[in-house]
């Protein structure tokens, strides 16, 4: 079992921004989704990540705040989590790929 934890600030000019909402900009599921699989390339880069098992996205994340991401590999799944202080932002799993 291996923990990480990863600081997560999406700039305001982010082009994924551009349309999502006018007005009352929203951090797309996407941009987190990918945040999350930056971290666990940065903390564990030999691992090789195969299937988004599950995600649930509980609470929106605003351009510019700061949040984090925390990362638990156990074998062959890695949990994470997206945090705004003690709001939960996002929960998920990723199973990674069989060892050759």
């Amino acid at each position: 079992m291996t923990m990480s934890t990863t600081s997560l600030r999406i700039p305001a000019d982010h082009p994924a921004l551009e349309g999502h909402f006018p007005g009352e900009p929203l951090v797309p599921a996407t941009v987190l989704l990918d945040a999350v699989r930056e971290a666990i390339a940065a903390h564990h880069p030999s691992l090789r990540l195969e299937t988004l098992s599950h995600a649930k996205f509980l609470s929106p994340l605003r351009p510019e705040q700061d949040a984090k991401i925390e990362v638990d590999v156990r074998g062959r799944a890695v949990r994470f989590r997206c945090l705004r202080d003690a709001d939960i932002i996002a929960v998920g799993e990723i199973v990674l790929a069989a060892e050759d």
